[in-house]
């Protein structure tokens, strides 16, 4: 599981780098942030990025939630899964 979590990092940075527009990029990379290393405040920037280039992404509104709902902000994380499920 390390070594997978490590990839997961490493392939969603390169991506990053090849196009750092690429909204499902940022949102992989901002679970990444939360789940692997607690970086909640760097993953909600990742997550603002990513949906500042592409508002209706319905995956990158996905791997959001979790995200928000580990800050507190249930709300947050509820209207974007509902988003999520409407752009779907």
């Amino acid at each position: 599981p390390a070594r997978d979590a490590a990839a997961a990092e490493a392939f969603a940075r390169e991506a990053i780098a090849l196009d750092a527009g690429n909204a499902r990029a940022l949102a992989l990379y901002g679970h990444c942030r939360t789940v692997l290393a607690g970086d909640t405040s760097g993953a909600l920037r990742l997550f603002d990025q990513a949906l500042g280039a592409a508002p209706n992404d319905a995956e990158a509104l996905l791997w959001s939630v979790p995200s928000h709902a580990f800050v507190g902000a249930a709300e947050e994380a509820i209207a974007r899964a509902r988003r999520a499920m409407l752009l779907s």
